[in-house]
């Protein structure tokens, strides 16, 4: 069997500037798809996020709880436009022209993302990628699975199981700017640390680190 190379990009803050959730947000409020105290309250789980007082995915399924309350065809048509119109045009132009030199290289490029797939799933619609492997939501909003730290290898690994790849690890390339992105890009032999966090730049030193804008 053929061995298949692998190009792994997480999205936020590695392709994209910035947790896309937040944008993403905002965009549903001002299509009217719930009202500022929703908005309000996202912004307060955020904060306590940030002191560590709650998990991640508390802060995505408390944020994301008003998408029971909307039209899913109302829901897909903003959530696709709000990537046309809000990431797509600010992807890191050296981002895109790596994942494009991936491809014409004929290595097999994903998206990994903790971010949810309510909005995020449709990158793949706009960009050459096999697949965009992110947080599973259910119709009430809540993270069913999510894609940060140790899940982003499990999901990796499934992927490429019920594909039924053969993976050239050594000659596989993974890019993410923290350590919740480290467990994944371990796996490859060509780690690239893209605008990485102050811990991450800590850590590692041994892997390549770039700087996009």
């Amino acid at each position: 069997m053929e061995c298949t190379r692998l190009a792994i990009f997480d999205f936020d803050d590695t392709m994209f500037k910035g947790d896309s959730i937040v944008p993403y947000l905002i965009f549903c409020y001002r299509q009217g798809l719930f009202g500022f105290g929703h908005l309000i309250a996202s912004s307060l789980c955020g904060m306590a996020f940030v002191v560590k007082l709650i998990k991640s995915e508390t802060v995505k399924s408390r944020s994301l709880s008003f998408i029971k309350n909307v039209n899913k065809q109302r829901l897909a048509e903003v959530s696709e436009q709000f990537v046309k119109e809000r990431l797509l045009p600010n992807i890191f132009s050296e981002s895109l022209k790596n994942l494009m030199a991936h491809r014409a290289n004929n290595d097999h490029v994903l998206i990994l993302s903790a971010s949810p797939e309510v909005y995020l799933k449709y990158l793949k619609k706009y960009l050459p990628v096999y697949q965009v492997i992110c947080s599973t939501v259910d119709d009430e909003g809540n993270i069913i699975s999510n894609a940060k730290g140790k899940n982003k290898g499990i999901l990796i690994r499934q992927y490429v199981k019920e594909q039924g790849l053969s993976v050239d690890w050594e000659n596989s390339y993974a890019y993410g700017d923290s350590l919740s992105d480290s467990g994944v890009m371990a796996l490859c032999g060509n780690p690239v640390k893209v605008n990485p966090k102050p811990s991450f730049r800590r850590t590692h030193t041994g892997w390549k680190t770039v700087y996009w804008t």
